[in-house]
């Protein structure tokens, strides 16, 4: 990808591709689609997004639009289901700090991501580098 001048980046099972243009997008979906088949991997079908940036994308739990970055609606729909099901359950003597502890980690790591990629990688920075920049994202 760096060969090809695209900016791209990798967490775990998690990609990211942005390209400037059409070309180069299709060039980083053959590039990918060939290392990939290489690996003997594949790219989950429900889980592949290509498509410009300016209309936002979700990516490890955060959702990046030229409006700035929030967290995904997925992200706090499972926040909720989670913390729903740690209320439900029986009550006894650490029910409550169960629930209580997920709900601060959540919101330390919910925080933090978006304070620490708002000054390293905010998206309206991506979007005035990259006015036609599609996107390939790629999830297991």
């Amino acid at each position: 990808m760096e060969k090809l001048g695209l900016y791209y980046v990798r967490y775990m099972d998690d990609i990211l591709v942005l390209a400037p243009t059409r070309w180069k997008l299709k060039e980083a979906v053959r590039l990918l689609n060939q290392t990939l088949a290489e690996l003997k991997l594949e790219k989950h079908p429900d889980k592949t997004f290509i498509g410009k940036i300016d209309k936002g994308f979700d990516f490890l739990g955060y959702h990046f639009s030229p409006g700035g970055l929030t967290l995904a609606e997925k992200t706090i729909e499972n926040f909720f289901e989670r913390a729903t099901r740690l209320y439900e359950q029986k009550p006894g003597e650490d029910s409550s700090s169960r629930l209580e502890l997920y709900v601060r980690r959540w919101l330390g790591w919910s925080h933090s991501g978006i304070e620490k990629t708002q000054g390293e990688l905010g998206c309206k920075d991506l979007a005035g580098d990259l006015p036609d920049a599609g996107n390939i994202r790629v999830q297991d």
